[in-house]
């Protein structure tokens, strides 16, 4: 089985407070693993980090040190951490099936 070993989630000064803000992030992203788990597949942890080169609306997702996921935010919203989560799932789900040998 293929597993990726790093999945970092970069992000501007203005998504800042959208986790720092914001305890649900452990049980969406454990929830994230559940359902990979059921599906034998082994998510890894996930990294959140602030990056400074980025614009303050801008998020990257990065997987093993690919680029996967490089947006601008319009705006924030009560539903951006999802949205941020939810298109990290899905890379990680592309990026797995490209990889699975």
């Amino acid at each position: 089985m293929y597993e990726a070993a790093k999945i970092e989630l970069l992000f501007g000064t203005d998504i800042i407070p959208v986790f720092a803000e914001n305890n649900s992030y452990i049980e969406m992203i454990q929830g994230i693993r559940e359902g990979y788990k059921e599906q034998g597949v082994k998510f890894p942890t996930v990294n959140l980090r602030d990056e400074s080169s980025l614009s303050a609306l801008q998020y990257q997702v990065m997987i093993d040190g690919e680029l996967a996921v490089d947006e601008t935010l319009s705006q924030i919203t009560e539903g951006t951490m999802m949205e941020m989560l939810t298109k990290l799932s899905f890379s990680f789900c592309d990026y797995y099936n490209a990889h699975e040998k």
